[in-house]
């Protein structure tokens, strides 16, 4: 077997460099997949980095590919909120996690 490691350098603005070794793991896409199956179908799977999206997130995922979509085709800007009145929902859902357009 190979490196047991992935490296990835990160940079910040000061032209600092940090490398960074994380673990290989196996599976197919680095044992993402599996790690995704899990999630879906197995209750209580912990989610520490807040990956799991939900209706919401995958609502949007979706309208930005329509507005991606529309822009193209129209040679405009599209925002989101032209496309479906989110500030709407967001001030009729107290609990929306949305966060407010520019």
């Amino acid at each position: 077997m190979g490196e047991p490691f992935n490296y990835i350098d990160l940079y910040d603005m000061h032209g600092g460099k940090i490398n960074h070794a994380l673990p290989k793991s196996r599976g197919d896409h680095g044992g993402g997949d599996e790690l995704l199956r899990s999630m879906i179908f197995r209750e209580g799977v912990p989610d520490p980095l807040g990956q799991q999206a939900d209706s919401i997130a995958g609502s949007i995922s979706i309208l930005i590919g329509i507005a991606g979509n529309v822009s193209i085709k129209e040679c405009r800007n599209v925002k989101i909120n032209d496309l479906v009145p989110l500030d709407d929902y967001r001030k009729s859902t107290p609990e929306c996690r949305l966060q407010p357009t520019r």
